[in-house]
C-alpha cells in the first residue's frame, strides 16, 4: 500500500485517537496526585493504629482496679475504722484513670475509622484514574504506530511537524504542573470545609454539656442521684466533643499536607477535661475556655477558608489556560497532519467521536491499515 492510500484509509482512525487523547490527558498527573494522597492517609493509618495498640493495652491495665469491687479486700477495708474514705479515694483516682485511658482509645478509634473511610474512597478514585492512564498510554501507542506506519521514512521532510511537537510537549508539562496544584487546592479546600463543620458540631457538644452541668448543680439539692445522672450526661458530652476535636485536629493537618499555604488553626486539648467529673467546677472553667477557643478559631478558619477557595479558583482559571493552550498545540500539530494527510491524499479528513475510552483493551480501537 503506497503512502496516499494509507492516509486515505487511516484519516478517521487517526482523528479518533487524537479525540480520545483530549480525554484521557488529566489521568497520569491525577494519579501520581492521588497515589501520593493514599500514601499519606496510610501512612497517617500506621501511626493512628500504633497509637490505638497502645491506648487498648494501657486501658486494659486500668480497668483491672475493677477488681476491687468484689474482692474480700474491698469488703473488709470499708469496715476499718480511719481507712473507709481513704479507700474510696483510691477508687475514685482508679475510675479516673480509667475513665481517662478509655476515652483516649475510642478517640483514637474514631479517627482510625475516618483515615479507613477515607482510604477506600481514595482507593476508588485511585483504581479509576490507573484504569484511564492505561488506556491513555495504549492510545498513544496506537498514535504512534499510526504516524509510524503513515509518516515513516518521510519525517525529514516535514520540520514543521518536528516544532509543533515540541510546544506540545511544552504545553502539557505546563498543563500537568497546574493539574497538581489544582488537585491539591481542591482536596485542601474539602478538608477544611469539613474541619469546620467538626468544629460547630465540637462546639455543639460542648454547650450541651455546659447545659448539663448547670443542670446538674442547681438540682444537687432535691437528689443526689439526680444530679449524677445530670453529670454522666455531661460526660457523655464532653466525650463526643473531645472526639470531634481530634477529628478536627487531623483534617486541618492533612489539610496543610495537601496545601503547605494553609495556616495551622489552634484546637482545644477537650480530652484534657473529658474525665474530670469529679471537679466540676474546674470542668465548668475549662468548658468555657475551650468554647471561646473554638469560637476563635471559627474566624482563622474562615479566612484560612476563604484564601483556600481563591488560591482554588485562581488555580482553576490557570488550568483552564493551560488545558486551552494544550488543545490549541494539539489541534495545531493535528491540523498540520489532517493537512499533509489532505494535501498528500486528496482526501477531507473526518473526526470520528466513537471511540472507547473508559475502559477496554487494544481490541476496542480499529487497526492501522497498511
Amino acid at each position: 500500500m503506497t503512502t496516499s492510500q494509507a492516509i486515505h484509509t487511516n484519516t478517521q482512525y487517526h482523528s479518533e485517537l487524537l479525540r480520545a487523547l483530549d480525554l484521557l490527558e488529566y489521568a497520569p498527573s491525577a494519579l501520581t496526585e492521588q497515589t501520593t494522597y493514599l500514601q499519606d492517609l496510610q501512612a497517617n493509618l500506621a501511626r493512628v493504629k500504633e497509637r490505638v495498640e497502645g491506648l487498648a493495652e494501657k486501658t486494659k491495665k486500668e480497668k483491672e482496679y475493677e477488681g476491687l469491687r468484689d474482692s474480700a479486700v474491698r469488703r473488709m477495708a470499708s469496715r476499718v475504722v480511719g481507712r473507709k474514705e481513704k479507700f474510696k479515694e483510691k477508687q475514685r483516682k482508679g475510675e479516673r484513670e480509667y475513665i481517662e485511658a478509655l476515652e483516649a482509645e475510642t478517640r483514637e478509634r474514631e479517627n482510625q475509622a475516618m483515615v479507613e473511610e477515607m482510604i477506600l474512597e481514595a482507593n476508588t478514585t485511585k483504581l479509576d484514574l490507573q484504569e484511564k492512564s492505561d488506556r491513555l498510554t495504549l492510545v498513544q501507542q496506537e498514535l504512534s504506530d499510526l504516524y509510524e506506519t503513515v509518516f515513516g521514512g518521510l519525517t525529514e521532510e516535514f520540520p514543521r511537524d518536528d516544532q509543533l511537537k515540541d510546544r506540545l510537549k511544552s504545553a502539557r508539562e505546563t498543563y500537568d504542573t497546574i493539574q497538581a496544584r489544582l488537585n491539591s487546592d481542591s482536596q485542601a479546600v474539602k478538608l477544611l470545609e469539613r474541619a469546620e463543620k467538626m468544629r460547630q458540631t465540637c462546639l455543639n457538644y460542648l454547650n450541651e454539656a455546659s447545659d448539663y452541668g448547670s443542670s446538674g448543680t442547681l438540682l444537687w439539692f432535691l437528689a443526689d442521684y439526680i444530679s449524677w445522672d445530670f453529670r454522666i450526661m455531661e460526660q457523655k458530652a464532653l466525650n463526643n466533643a473531645s472526639m470531634t476535636a481530634s477529628q478536627m485536629n487531623s483534617l486541618l493537618q492533612q489539610a496543610q499536607r495537601a496545601s503547605p499555604l494553609v495556616q495551622p488553626t489552634s484546637v482545644p486539648r477537650i480530652h484534657d477535661i473529658s474525665g474530670d467529673i469529679f471537679f466540676s467546677l474546674d470542668t465548668r472553667g475549662k468548658i468555657k475556655s475551650s468554647k471561646s477557643q473554638l469560637i476563635q478559631a471559627h474566624e482563622h478558619l474562615k479566612s484560612e477558608l476563604l484564601a483556600a477557595q481563591e488560591r482554588a479558583q485562581q488555580t482553576e482559571a490557570d488550568f483552564s489556560e493551560a488545558s486551552k493552550v494544550l488543545s490549541e498545540c494539539r489541534v495545531q500539530l493535528e491540523t498540520f497532519r489532517r493537512e499533509t494527510f489532505e494535501r498528500i491524499g486528496g482526501v477531507p479528513s473526518v473526526t470520528g467521536n466513537n471511540i472507547e475510552v473508559g475502559r477496554g483493551g487494544r481490541e476496542s480501537l480499529p487497526s492501522i491499515h497498511q
